[in-house]
């Protein structure tokens, strides 16, 4: 990787141990993540305690991005459709 990068880049798991403590020591941080954790959980406590628990990128996404996520789609989301699934090329790479 780009070491000019390196301050943007996706953590990886070997990164929880040093970013994790920053991470929850930080004010700003753990203030909005005091916010989403009452809307989601109905408690202040409940994200931050999560992530201090999590030691992978596994643990981070179903303790808290699933979570969140479900909540986003709960609150703004009233159906999904799916169409034009018959013109995907199971040969062709996408993304």
């Amino acid at each position: 990787m780009n070491p000019d990068f390196n301050n943007i880049r996706a953590y990886e798991d070997e990164d929880f141990e040093s970013v994790i403590p920053v991470l929850t020591e930080n004010k700003e941080f753990t203030a909005y993540l005091a916010k989403l954790s009452e809307m989601i959980f109905h408690s202040q406590d409940t994200m931050l305690d999560r992530l201090k628990k999590c030691r992978s990128i596994d643990e981070m996404d179903s303790q808290l991005i699933i979570p969140f996520l479900k909540f986003v789609v709960s609150v703004s989301a009233t159906s999904l459709d799916i169409s034009g699934k018959e013109n995907i090329s199971h040969s062709a790479l996408y993304l």
